[in-house]
């Protein structure tokens, strides 16, 4: 066999090159398809949650300042059937996070359920679950699942009012949802989601307490 000559090392080195330029031309290609498609979508679920979060009572904050009573039963039944066709007929639900997918299917089964499937069922005292008490724990728990569409959106922080007290905490777990998904703390909060402007063009703190 005889050895190999430079051209020849130099025709495998060109080889070489060349392959890897195409792997990484090819990579490139479909790096930049996926970042389209995923923009697309963040677009579109921008959209749909848009439209559900206008179907979403006020927060229990809010209500308490308008004085507006608790939600009857058939004010429950109406925003079910509005999420329900949101869901399917809109066809929105495609566009749903995994998990604010758990805590919207929660919700809206909280809405009408039977006592004993209610979540979470600390929530239930001897089977019984009086219309008052379901009224309020729903405006609660839809206020959460804004703030699971606005985590999907990358856009983090705590319920308006009040941070998340024992009551959501064991909501998210029958959600099976971690809260830390909900509520981001750290390097990975937006700064434009903590700091602002004030009149003096100084940065300072913004309250934590977003509407949601």
């Amino acid at each position: 066999m005889e050895p190999k000559t430079w051209s020849d090392w130099a025709g495998v080195g060109v080889s070489l090159l060349v392959g890897v330029m195409t792997s990484f031309v090819a990579l490139s290609i479909h790096l930049k398809r996926r970042q389209e498609i995923a923009t697309t979508i963040a677009k579109e679920r921008f959209r749909a949650y848009a439209a559900l979060w206008a179907r979403i009572p006020y927060s229990p904050e809010l209500r308490k300042l308008k004085k507006l009573s608790a939600l009857s039963p058939q004010e429950l039944l109406q925003i079910f059937d509005s999420m329900t066709s949101w869901y399917y007929e809109e066809g929105n639900g495609m566009l749903l996070g995994r998990e604010t997918r758990q805590v919207y299917f929660h919700v809206k089964s909280n809405l009408i359920c039977a006592p004993a499937d209610f979540a979470p069922s600390s929530a239930v005292i001897d089977d019984h679950l009086d219309d008052e008490e379901r009224g309020r724990l729903c405006i609660r728990q839809l206020s959460l699942l804004r703030s699971a569409m606005r985590a999907d959106l990358e856009i983090f922080g705590r319920p308006w009012g009040s941070d998340f007290g024992d009551e959501d905490r064991a909501f998210f777990r029958a959600c099976k949802v971690r809260l830390s998904r909900i509520e981001r703390k750290g390097w990975e909060e937006r700064l434009g989601d903590r700091l602002i402007p004030d009149r003096r063009g100084s940065w300072v703190g913004r309250n934590r307490h977003a509407p949601a």
